[in-house]
Parts: structure tokens; C-alpha cells; sequence
């Protein structure tokens, strides 16, 4: 491990941070500020931890999560108050790289191998108080997690000598030569606590220290020396900055030797100002920093071409990039269809933020998000049945609706496509191909093949709120309701019985051919469902009032949208 971190960290506790696990002293009113600080100030990553006593505390912690990766350009690693597998899912929702289970509790070691297997191994820290926790769980450790983190001050060559997972110090130590002790330890990746998550921490200067006792630290380090640029007669080099996701063109500036050298210490865009002679942090004053991703030198040596993760608009004009007035060129379709998305988002953002008379948007946004869930089940509606029509362009017209309504429910409930495409590019999303294939019935191929009581294997391919659904290999999942996978307890969640890709034996209970619906139960004994307490349809239950009209969910929808309380029966 050749570059060590610096991570501060963030205990929040009834939505404010305090200083410490057991100093419940407010430290900032604000910790979304806070962790913008620690990443503004050149910080390699964020810990948080939650120290909530209540669901409702521990909920408030996750929309602060939220909020705090939103705003940061640092992984943040979570952890904190998990109880259970749902607990892992909402942080790691939250955007966090990685969630942490806390191996003191007996609870977190019974949690470790099935959130490493729905989630995978990278995605899962181990807290450790002290060094026996580690002897007795290593083999546990090293097969469901991917880092490490101490909490006290340990024999940490000792440690070293037993596991070769990457470590990071949570310490207490204020001593700046403890520190530099603990990073040069080889197993060491980086040290987070007081020391490190003071708010006034020069974190340039300390990595400068770093470097001096030889530990190698994640800030820039340029191949080549000022001097053997090409400058021009002001001795600065022009710098071409560019989005490093689009490629768009943002600006032109010029840097000194000294603007450079702050640019690659700090990781942020620094230029020298020609009209007032002066250096300036791109973003100092407007909040719209330019984070490097990378630099390059052309071949002659003058010209510095700058790979940036730009916040807000580029140029000072509120423009997204300064090269925005046209002077002459020929007619062209200069869109970029994978900045559409973008700009169409941003401009609901902006009819949020500012009103506009007449506006459609604005009409759904003061609506609320009733109005905006009813026309987004609308417009899905209409997609499905222009679909099952011949012509392509009605499936055009309605997708472009149905996203344009989504994208308004995204600025609503506060989700990016930032968000979004982290999401797509989890590594096996789609696992089906990787699952282990149940043994199928030879005389099965089809739903006219079923029969209710008939026990088979299946694979379950997706798990929702209200149940799970199982390939059983006719071409058609069925769905095993929550009510429906266990006779001896009530299930809270899915997720706490099946995973995706479990292979499960379930029984056939009902089969609808024409509506294209099979129903499976992971209850086997048929006597046993019968007698069961929690069951989705009880004929003497006094809340069913259907009273022979028909399921709800076969009617046809009002014309006026989807009857979102008709499906409210299968949202427990």
C-alpha cells in the first residue's frame, strides 16, 4: 500500500455532529457544512457514524448521509445503529462506498455473511475494538469484508502480521508524531479521529510533513518540474479546462509557478489572474470549485489541457461553460445526446428554484408529489399500451413523457443522474446469469403445465417490498407474497428471508392464465397455510371489503390516472 489518507470523521447525533463516540458536545450545528469543509480543505475520504437512539433519529442520519455525499467529492464510509440487513442497504444508498459493521455487537457478526453476499465483500467495513476480536473472526473478516478499521490504539505491527486487509486508525491521539507513527505502519491505508478531523487542519501542510518523513500521500504529484514548461512573456502557461465526464470545453485561464504548485497540492484548479494580478481558487467566492482529474502538457510544452469535475457553472456568467456566444459556422445538430438528460434536468431544477408563470412544472411541483407519483403512473400506463401497438413512434412519444415526468419526480425527492448512473454501475446488478440453476421438473415447460399444490424449485430473480418473484422455469415468474414465506413469524421485509439468487422450493397456489399471474407460496405444508395468522386474503377478515365485487387491481384504471390505494393492498 504505497499512498495513505487522511479521513476525518463525522459522528452525528440528533442531527448535529459532536466531538466524540462518548462527547456528545456539539462540534457543528451543520454536518452537511462540515463535510463540504473536510473536502474543501483536501481530505481523501469521509467516516461518518451514527450514534442515533431511535428509528426516527437513525432515518434523520441517513437524509444527512444523503445530503453530505451530495455535496462532496470524497467516498464516504458509513456506519453505525445496523440492526439488520435493510439497515446496510440504506447507507450504502446513501452513496457511501462502504458500510461498517461494528464487530463488538454479537448482532453485526451474524450480519456480516448475508449483507456480504447481497451486496459483496467491497462494499463491507469491520470496526474492531481490540485485537482478540480480530484473532477469533479473521478467517469471517477476510472472507465477507474488504477494510478494516480499528478503533483504539493498537499493537498495529502485530496486526499486520495476521491480516493483509487494508486498515484504517480511528484514534483518539492528538500527538502530530502518533500520527506519522500509525501512517508509516505498512498496513496502515490512513488515520481518521481527532487529530485529523480538526476543522482548522491544514491538510496540505500535514501531507507536506508526510512526504518529508518519507509517507507517500494521495496529493498530485507532477512528473515534470515548472521550469521546463514553455512559457509565454508573462511567464504563465495558458490552461484549456475541460469536463472530464462530456468533454465539453469550460474555459481558458493562465497559471504562474506558484498557482501550479497550489493546484497539485490541494487537488483544486488554481489560476493567476491577469487583470488583477493576483493568484485565485477557482470557486473561492462562488462555491463552483474545479476538482483535477487529470492534467497533460501539449507536445510543444506551452499549453496545459486540465480533466475537471466542475461544480456549478463555469463561467461567471452563470453559463455552464464561457465559450457560449456563436460568430459564425454553418447549421449543424451540435446535441449531445448524453447531455440531454442533463440540461432538461437542470432546467426542472431551475423552475424549482424559480418559478416561472404558466409553467407546466412549476404547476406539478405546487401540486405535490401526489400529483407528480399520479402522472408518472399515468404516463408509464400509456407507455405500456402504446408499446403493444405496431407503430414505434406512439412508444417515442410516450417514453419521452414518462421521462420527462420521472426527471420531475428525481428534483422532488432530491435523486441526480449522478446518482442514478452510480447506481447502474454496480457490479453485478444483474446477476441472473451468475445464479446457480435450480433442478427444473422435465414435465413443467409451461403455465398450462401447473397445477396448484405442486411443489418446485425456482430461483428468485427480483425481491420487492411485498414479496419476491421466483423463476420456476415456464417462462413466467411467480410471486411469492410476504405473507406467504413463513408459517412461524411474521416477516418485516423480504430481504430478511430470500436474497436474489437463492434457489428456494415453493408451492404453486393459484394460476391465472389469461392475466398471465402465477402465485407461489414458500410455505410447503398446505394445512399450515391455512392455519396461518398473517394471510393475505381472509375470506372472514373484517377489512375485506371487496364483498364479491372482484379484486381491485383487475378493474381497469380511471382514465385519469392509476388508483394508487388499489395497490396500496400490496405495499405492506
Amino acid at each position: 500500500m504505497n499512498y495513505k489518507r487522511l479521513i476525518p470523521c463525522i459522528f452525528i447525533y440528533q442531527g448535529k455532529a459532536v466531538k466524540w463516540f462518548d462527547n456528545l458536545e456539539i462540534l457543528s450545528d451543520d454536518v452537511v457544512k462540515l463535510a463540504k469543509k473536510y473536502n474543501d480543505m483536501g481530505a481523501d475520504e469521509l467516516l461518518v457514524f451514527d450514534l442515533s437512539t431511535t428509528d426516527e433519529e437513525h432515518d434523520h442520519a441517513i437524509d444527512l448521509m444523503k445530503k453530505m455525499n451530495r455535496v462532496i467529492r470524497i467516498p464516504m464510509v458509513a456506519g453505525g445503529n445496523i440492526r439488520r440487513q435493510e439497515d446496510v442497504k440504506k447507507i450504502l444508498y446513501t452513496g457511501a462506498k462502504r458500510a461498517i459493521l461494528n464487530f463488538s455487537k454479537a448482532l453485526s457478526v451474524e450480519l456480516i455473511e448475508d449483507v456480504s453476499k447481497r451486496f459483496g465483500k467491497e462494499k463491507i467495513a469491520v470496526s474492531l475494538n481490540d485485537f482478540d476480536a480480530l484473532f477469533k473472526q479473521q478467517h469471517l473478516i477476510e472472507e465477507c469484508s474488504s477494510s478494516i478499521l480499528f478503533m483504539h490504539r493498537l499493537d498495529l505491527d502485530s496486526v499486520m502480521n495476521i491480516t493483509d486487509i487494508p486498515s484504517v486508525v480511528l484514534t483518539d491521539a492528538m500527538e502530530e508524531e502518533e500520527i506519522l507513527q500509525i501512517l508509516k505502519c505498512p498496513g496502515i491505508k490512513g488515520v481518521s479521529g481527532k487529530f485529523i478531523s480538526q476543522p482548522d487542519l491544514d491538510f496540505a501542510e500535514f501531507k507536506k510533513k508526510c512526504s518529508q518523513e518519507n509517507i507517500k500521500m494521495t496529493s498530485f504529484e507532477s512528473i515534470m518540474e515548472f521550469t521546463e514548461f514553455k512559457l509565454n512573456s508573462d511567464g504563465l502557461i495558458p490552461v484549456i479546462v475541460q469536463n472530464y465526464k462530456t468533454g465539453e470545453v469550460l474555459m481558458l485561464a493562465y497559471m504562474n509557478e506558484e498557482a501550479f504548485d497550489h493546484t497539485i497540492k490541494t487537488g483544486k484548479m488554481t489560476y493567476y489572474s491577469r487583470s488583477r494580478k493576483t493568484q485565485w481558487v477557482k470557486g473561492e467566492t462562488s462555491g463552483h470549485y474545479q476538482y483535477v482529474k487529470s492534467l497533460t502538457i501539449d507536445c510543444d510544452r506551452d499549453t496545459l489541457l486540465a480533466k475537471v469535475d466542475q461544480v456549478g457553472p463555469a463561467c461567471h456568467t452563470g453559463n455552464p461553460t464561457c465559450f457560449f456566444q456563436p460568430l459564425v459556422g454553418t447549421d449543424y445538430d451540435e446535441t449531445n445526446p448524453l447531455q440531454v438528460f442533463e440540461t432538461v434536468y437542470e432546467t426542472i431544477v431551475d423552475r424549482k428554484k424559480n418559478p416561472k408563470e404558466g409553467s407546466y412544472t412549476n404547476y406539478l411541483f405546487d401540486k405535490g408529489i401526489d400529483k407528480i407519483l399520479k402522472k408518472v403512473g399515468e404516463e408509464a400506463t400509456e407507455l405500456v399500451i402504446a408499446a403493444k401497438n405496431p407503430n414505434p413512434e406512439e412508444v417515442k412519444y410516450e417514453l419521452s413523457d414518462f421521462l420527462y415526468h420521472a426527471m420531475v419526480l428525481m428534483v422532488e425527492r432530491g435523486v441526480t443522474w449522478e446518482d442514478i448512473i452510480k447506481e447502474l454501475e454496480k457490479p453485478g446488478r444483474d446477476p441472473r446469469d451468475e445464479m446457480p440453476k435450480p433442478i427444473l421438473r422435465k414435465d413443467v415447460l409451461d403455465m398450462k403445465d401447473l397445477t396448484p399444490g405442486m411443489i418446485l424449485k425456482g430461483t428468485v430473480r427480483n425481491v420487492i417490498d411485498f414479496g419476491a418473484f421466483v423463476d420456476i422455469g415456464v417462462h413466467q415468474d411467480g410471486l411469492v407474497h410476504i405473507s406467504q414465506m413463513s408459517s412461524t413469524k411474521r416477516v418485516e421485509h423480504p430481504l430478511d428471508v430470500v436474497s436474489v439468487g437463492d434457489v428456494v422450493d415453493v408451492r404453486v397456489i393459484d394460476v391465472d392464465i389469461p392475466k398471465a399471474r402465477i402465485s407461489l407460496s414458500m410455505i410447503l405444508d398446505e394445512k399450515e397455510a391455512a392455519n396461518r395468522k398473517y394471510t393475505k386474503d381472509n375470506s372472514n377478515n373484517k377489512n375485506n371489503r371487496n364483498n364479491g365485487k372482484g379484486n381491485r387491481q383487475d378493474r381497469k384504471p380511471k382514465k385519469e390516472g392509476l388508483n394508487l390505494s388499489g395497490l396500496a393492498k400490496f405495499m405492506h
